[in-house]
């Protein structure tokens, strides 16, 4: 059986026309919030943009990350309009391209194991080695090997998995998203701001690796061999590759995350403009007290309805679905993206290590570089060099655990508001509603694991460090002897 719920009082700017917002168990709704705007609204200056040709949706907020996705080849998907919405389809051209990588990625890392051979004979290579107490010790080729393997299994793992992982998980998420948007009515403004957030983040990841590049090509210049110089290559291209499935991981939880908090913004709000409607109602609370209530500092202006339990509990039905949604974004990507966030973690810890064994011993090498800095030498730069890459790991692996965690954080929290509100006098209607919406996050799991060998949050930096600090002082020893 299906209802309409109609609003009593329509305000000004729009028609008696209202939007079908959604179905839930067969009831159908409409919520006075979502009205279709009239010709009036859409040419004033608080038009809804999406009404506009400066319309821009999720794509558009996740675009810094699709156009450096698709050049390094871990993103098979195209942006095309179908039946008038945007949606992401599979791309042949992009599919091929990736293939053909992860083929060149294959290759190098079988050759791998010879390179690591190569360097315990080969005169020009003789230079990767460390000092300890003023004498010259090769390295063993279990360490030469950990390095370029560990982030060659990282790239060819972001490949793989945006070939089976995310290929079919990645469309319906973008979809629920674009959905959500429409139910909280978000606005061109906000999305805009996002996407310029998302394009400064990925800038200062690319600039804070510009240390560690430089003094890797610093390192292939003093060789003055074209073998070195490509797999020094390589390693920064596996290296980008992985960071470029990362930057999707990182901007899709921030994507989930700010829609939670509007949602949780948009529950604050309704609390508190209903509780200040009715007591200015009843004549306890002067009537000025509408006029400070706290959403017009943050631009969430609500419209001027007359105080009613349902429309209230409309409201709720609304964040309900939303967060519903929202819940289903964030299994399906924690689906997708689980094996990947698996190895790149795992990947930023065991070469964080190894970077730190190797600062420790004093670097790779105690040859001059005569042909760039007569007064340096490869003992003092290469301490540089490791250092710089184990910042900029460190920053990657602690990216993910807390961002991961604040997505998270900011889904649970809409459970405070829903206690909240439920703990105070509201209308049987309301009191409905929010113990559907207690049922329905006391019952979605909300958390990132990787692929459930633990859970992605603050807390797996403490183990981490705890683990990394125990791991290295055994292999310092047991290298020593």
């Amino acid at each position: 059986m299906n209802a309409v719920i109609k609003d009593p009082s329509p305000s000004p700017g729009h028609t008696d026309t209202m939007v079908l917002v959604t179905s839930i168990e067969g009831v159908e709704y409409f919520h006075p919030d979502l009205r279709r705007p009239s010709q009036e609204a859409i040419s004033s200056k608080d038009t809804y943009m999406s009404t506009s040709k400066m319309e821009i949706t999720v794509y558009e907020e996740f675009s810094p990350v699709t156009l450096i996705s698709r050049a390094i080849g871990v993103f098979p998907f195209r942006l095309q309009r179908i039946a008038g919405r945007q949606a992401f389809v599979t791309s042949r051209g992009a599919s091929i391209y990736l293939l053909l990588l992860l083929g060149f990625n294959l290759t190098h890392l079988i050759s791998i194991p010879v390179v690591a051979v190569m360097t315990t004979t080969t005169a020009p290579w003789k230079n990767n080695s460390i000092e300890d107490n003023h004498r010259r010790i090769h390295a063993s080729s279990v360490i030469r090997l950990i390095y370029p393997m560990g982030i060659s299994f990282m790239a060819i793992t972001s490949r793989i998995n945006s070939l089976a992982g995310i290929k079919k998980l990645l469309p319906d998420v973008f979809t629920r998203m674009n959905d959500v948007d429409q139910l909280l009515k978000r606005k061109s403004h906000d999305l805009r701001i996002s996407s310029r957030n998302i394009w400064i983040f990925v800038v200062l990841n690319l600039v804070l690796g510009l240390p560690s590049q430089i003094f890797s090509v610093t390192f292939v210049y003093g060789r003055g061999t074209y073998l070195v110089g490509f797999f020094i290559f390589m390693d920064n291209f596996n290296n980008l590759t992985a960071l470029s499935s990362e930057f999707q991981f990182l901007a899709l939880c921030h994507l989930i995350r700010s829609r939670f908090w509007v949602i949780n913004t948009k529950m604050l709000h309704a609390a508190r403009l209903y509780d200040a409607r009715r007591r200015s109602q009843n004549g306890s609370a002067p009537g000025h007290e509408l006029e400070c209530c706290p959403w017009k500092m943050t631009g969430y202006q609500f419209e001027p309805d007359p105080y009613s339990d349902h429309r209230l509990r409309d409201t709720m039905v609304v964040l309900r679905d939303a967060h519903q949604r929202l819940c289903d974004t964030l299994d399906w990507m924690n689906e997708g993206f689980q094996v990947q966030v698996l190895f790149s973690v795992c990947g930023c810890f065991l070469n964080l290590l190894v970077n730190i064994y190797f600062l420790l011993r004093g670097g790779y090498s105690v040859r001059a570089l005569t042909e760039i800095w007569p007064f340096e030498s490869l003992g003092n730069i290469h301490p540089l060099k490791n250092t710089s890459w184990g910042i900029y790991y460190i920053i990657r692996f602690v990216a993910i655990a807390v961002m991961a965690s604040r997505t998270t954080s900011e889904a649970k929290k809409t459970l405070v508001h829903v206690l909240r509100m439920r703990s105070t006098s509201r209308g049987y209607a309301t009191k409905e509603e929010l113990t559907l919406f207690h049922d329905h996050i006391n019952s979605r799991r909300m958390k990132f694991s990787a692929a459930g060998f633990f859970d992605l949050n603050v807390s797996m930096i403490s183990s981490a460090v705890a683990t990394g600090a125990t791991y290295l002082v055994i292999m310092v020893q047991f290298l020593n002897k």
